[in-house]
């Protein structure tokens, strides 16, 4: 007899699939709207300024990061080839 459910059985991979999923869900359908809640107690001018604090500190962050690029071991050490075989290898899904 053979058993019905085996084609279902899940693998490691799936099942970090399904708790990142579950995850997001638990995101969506109860922190967001208990944080939605705690900002609309916040008055509008507040909330404003701290968006715009956070705007200009994201740009800040962007240029300084042009200028002064991460480098060293394990990110800028890597060869031409490998890195192209690597990025091939994750992304064939795409070509």
């Amino acid at each position: 007899i053979i058993n019905r459910l085996q084609p279902y059985k899940i693998r490691a991979e799936d099942s970090e699939k399904l708790l990142f999923g579950m995850g997001g869900m638990i995101i969506i359908y109860f922190a967001a709207p208990l944080l939605d809640n705690l900002l609309r107690k916040i008055h509008y001018k507040i909330l404003v300024f701290v968006s715009l604090l956070l705007v200009l500190l994201l740009g800040a962050d962007q240029v300084y990061s042009m200028k002064h690029p991460n480098t060293g071991k394990g990110i800028t050490d890597y060869d031409e080839a490998h890195l192209t075989l690597q990025t091939l290898t994750l992304f064939s899904w795409t070509l």
